[in-house]
């Protein structure tokens, strides 16, 4: 057997080293701490350099094999260790390349379609707006908490965000992004912590009707394209979306005054009816070489891009004209449900008809909708307002 030695330690500038012979094979090294860092000291050398040697100065083989096995088991045993953190590090870089921004979710897993069973129902290009618009309302949500991706959100944000929708919108508009966002993270394939929230009972809010005073407040009380969307939907009676998206091509503007034809957006109806004279004459403000397109540009950029936008923009005319907008609830504070806003000159149309003793079945035509809501209009008149119409509609 070749001669073996204790070996040496010398130092090398401020760290100490171990030079040894085993079977003739002559081994530098650095001493080292059991932290990895070189010893300086030279106490600390003595014993790191018995530690080093005591493999080899074993006395027996079987003593010498046993410490090197537990050597190379320990040595193996970092070296999974090693294996486990760097895959545990590299997991963690490609989940974090991997997440999903949530400004980005929509245009990568949009809400466009409904299954149901084996059918797939495309939906509407205005339900398909909707959805769009109650994802940003989550998304603005989410910026503002500093969540930037959907793996970030946990279940404890959920009820965070339902309590901030409550706070501000109606049962049935909660429930809608709350639906809209749990199908969005699962298009996506991430953890969707929304499909268990809350839904909530929409409670009957009457709507009011707008007295004609009120509507000729609302129209002075704005301007431009914002003017000219109300006095649209004081003479026409559509809905907020028609109005605001209403074309120059839907209008024919004749010697008889006009017509405007168009298919509504709700009931993809199309709906026909004379264009008033207020109205004509508010049109014809807009030079002839200029009528293409919508009839209010602006606008119609804002509904597309987000309704609740324009509604709120409307209902803030109404509120400047200090005319109420939110019903009150049984403790006093101001529910979530409009009582007035866009939607009552829709109301207010359908009550002037009646009182001018417009057709009903004319009435449903011209609104492309046959609404249980217009019949109650038609059916419950007020019997003091009305009683000299009603008695001048006698026949003597």
């Amino acid at each position: 057997m070749a001669r073996k030695t204790k070996g040496r330690i010398f130092k090398r500038g401020q760290t100490w080293c171990l030079d040894y012979q085993v079977n003739g094979k002559r081994i530098r090294t650095v001493l080292r701490k059991p932290d990895g860092e070189p010893v300086t000291d030279k106490e600390e050398a003595e014993l790191a350099a018995d530690t080093e040697l005591r493999p080899v100065l074993a006395k027996d083989k079987v003593e010498r094999r046993r410490l090197v096995s537990n050597a190379l088991a320990t040595a193996e045993d970092k070296a999974r260790e090693a294996e486990r953190a760097a895959q545990e590090r590299q997991d963690r870089e490609d989940a974090e390349r991997n997440k999903l921004p949530i400004a980005a979710a929509w245009d990568r897993y949009p809400y466009t379609e409904n299954t149901r069973g084996s059918v797939t129902r495309q939906l509407s290009p205005r339900t398909i707006r909707d959805n769009a618009s109650h994802w940003k309302v989550f998304a603005d949500w989410a910026a503002e908490q500093d969540l930037t991706a959907l793996e970030d959100i946990r279940p404890e944000h959920v009820p965070l965000f339902s309590r901030y929708l409550r706070d501000r919108m109606t049962a049935n508009r909660h429930n809608k992004i709350m639906f809209t966002c749990s199908v969005v993270c699962r298009l996506s394939g991430r953890p969707d912590h929304f499909a268990d929230s809350k839904r909530y009972r929409s409670e009957p809010v009457h709507r009011e009707n707008l007295e004609p005073d009120e509507i000729r407040k609302v129209i002075d009380a704005s301007s431009g394209e914002l003017r000219r969307l109300f006095i649209v939907a004081a003479f026409t009676g559509l809905r907020l979306g028609d109005c605001a998206t209403l074309q120059w091509s839907d209008i024919r503007i004749g010697a008889d005054g006009g017509r405007i034809i168009r298919k509504t957006g709700k009931t993809r109806k199309t709906v026909r009816f004379p264009v008033h004279p207020e109205l004509l004459a508010e049109l014809e403000r807009t030079p002839p070489k200029e009528r293409a397109g919508d009839v209010c540009p602006e606008l119609a950029a804002t509904y597309r891009r987000d309704p609740v936008r324009l509604s709120v923009m409307t209902r803030r005319v109404f509120e400047s004209c200090g005319l109420t907008t939110r019903a009150k609830d049984k403790a006093g504070r101001a529910a979530t449900a409009s009582v007035r806003g866009f939607h009552s000159f829709r109301h207010s149309f359908v009550t002037e008809c009646a009182r001018g003793g417009v057709p009903l079945g004319l009435v449903k035509e011209w609104l492309g909708h046959s609404s249980p809501e217009i019949t109650r209009i038609y059916e419950n008149w007020n019997i003091d307002r009305d009683a000299d119409r009603i008695l001048k509609a006698l026949p003597s």
